[in-house]
């Protein structure tokens, strides 16, 4: 007949063999997800540029969208609603390798539009503006400027006068 302390370890043993399996579980399921998490930061990580510029001009964008003036955001407000069909818009997009950040672009078209506060009216910032124009145009994008009031005078109709560009540059 088996004593009380036979029992004890039995019982012992059957719960250090669960805490075994337990953890034999837990690890291969710890497992599973860093091989699911590698995988998934790997199809990222390919979908992002490998260059250090275009990563660090991608997360200037994102500071850059926080930070939109009112301007550019009673434009979002309109551009966001425009059908796909007619061109779909994403906000302070990196462009030329991340060389400029331009702030609506419209990748279907190649179509970059800038809404220009006060600061850009000074001389040494519309000669900056002129060498970007020129840079965008020879990679391709044609750029559209609109000043900060009257985008906030009437969102509407520069939205108008960007779906006439881009009629335009569909019938190129």
């Amino acid at each position: 007949m088996p004593t009380e302390e036979w029992y004890r370890f039995r019982r012992a043993l059957r719960q250090e063999r669960a805490r075994r399996e337990t953890r034999s579980l837990l690890r291969s399921l710890r497992r599973q997800t860093r091989i699911a998490l590698s995988e998934a930061r790997a199809q990222r990580r390919q979908a992002w540029p490998e260059d250090e510029r275009n990563l660090a001009a991608h997360a200037r964008s994102r500071v850059l969208i926080k930070r939109m003036t009112r301007a550019e955001r009673s434009l979002w407000s309109v551009l966001k609603k425009i059908p796909d069909g007619v061109g779909r818009f994403v906000r302070q997009q990196p462009l030329c390798g991340g060389r400029f950040i331009v702030d609506f672009y419209c990748p279907a078209y190649l179509l970059a539009v800038e809404v220009d506060g006060s600061c850009h009216f000074t001389e040494a910032r519309r000669a900056c503006d002129r060498m970007r124009d020129a840079v965008l145009s020879r990679a391709g994008y044609t750029l559209i400027r609109f000043p900060n009031e009257v985008v906030e005078a009437d969102p509407t109709a520069v939205v108008r006068a960007i779906r006439k560009k881009i009629v335009a540059l569909k019938y190129r």
